[in-house]
């Protein structure tokens, strides 16, 4: 039987854009196999999140060599549709196995004229894109989708009614190990001074690919952690912030006033791979 095999790499493409596709090919009865890309920026928790969304298998990730050693290898695939990473995983899977190759982007890429088709999100991208032999389609944002997705799953919960008058802030500490293990000193330090000057209460908002011993960690810093999804986390908040990153386009989708920062403590580790 042949399958739809979606491509994608970071935390951000799996989790806003796969797994909202995921979800909607499933309501039109058709599992979608998963393979995850080599990616410099990924938390190394790819994979076991993965396991927990509708995707009939899972596949690596791996390194370069061992990807296109299994990449060669596929028998089962009918479509293949690229989220994030480099495009020549996807081209040379469509060679291999003579399966159309669909792309979504926001912005341009080496190799989109190899593929039957091009979808982005908005008409100025679709603008930008636009070259010889490509001309995307505008379907709108997988990150707006994934936020109606989390809101439909929660639909049914009864939330907490909120009753304070603090000045409510939430911490995106971000979605690699290094990076959060960074994140914690001045986040503490940037909490301790907004307590100083105003009446103010947190929440951090810890990635889908956080590790289950890091809750306690941030609780004893008294951040008070969340991993609820980002639009249940952030009811009642003032102000937010965060790294560059999807955060920003979720936060932009819930009209919440956002502060964006790089701190000069974290460009070393923005320059590594953890």
């Amino acid at each position: 039987m042949k399958r739809v095999y979606i491509l994608t790499n970071g935390p951000g493409e799996l989790w806003d854009w796969a797994r909202p596709l995921a979800h909607e090919l499933n309501q039109r009865g058709i599992r979608p196999v998963l393979w995850l890309l080599p990616c410099q920026y990924a938390s190394g928790m790819e994979r076991a999140c993965a396991k927990s969304l509708p995707f009939y298998d899972v596949i690596g990730p791996y390194g370069w060599a061992k990807t296109f050693y299994e990449l060669r290898r596929a028998k089962d695939v009918g479509l293949i549709v690229q989220l994030g990473g480099d495009l020549m995983f996807g081209r040379f899977l469509s060679k291999a196995t003579n399966a159309e190759l669909f792309c979504y982007t926001y912005g341009k890429k080496k190799g989109l004229s190899s593929c039957s088709c091009v979808f982005t999100a908005y008409e100025v991208m679709a603008r930008n894109i636009e070259s010889d032999g490509v001309y995307p389609i505008v379907i709108g944002d997988l990150v707006a989708d994934s936020l109606k997705l989390d809101l439909e799953q929660r639909r049914e919960a009864s939330l907490p009614v909120e009753d304070s008058s603090s000045f409510k802030v939430a911490f995106f500490p971000g979605s690699r190990p290094a990076i959060r293990r960074r994140a914690l000193p001045f986040l503490c330090e940037v909490y301790e001074h907004l307590s100083s000057i105003l009446d103010a209460d947190v929440v951090t908002l810890l990635s889908p690919f956080s590790f289950d011993e890091e809750v306690k960690i941030w609780e004893d810093a008294g951040l008070n952690p969340s991993r609820e999804s980002t639009p249940v986390a952030l009811k009642g908040v003032d102000l937010a912030l965060t790294q560059p990153g999807t955060n920003t386009l979720e936060l932009l989708y819930l009209k919440v006033p956002t502060l964006v920062a790089v701190p000069y403590v974290f460009l070393k580790i923005y320059l590594l791979v953890d």
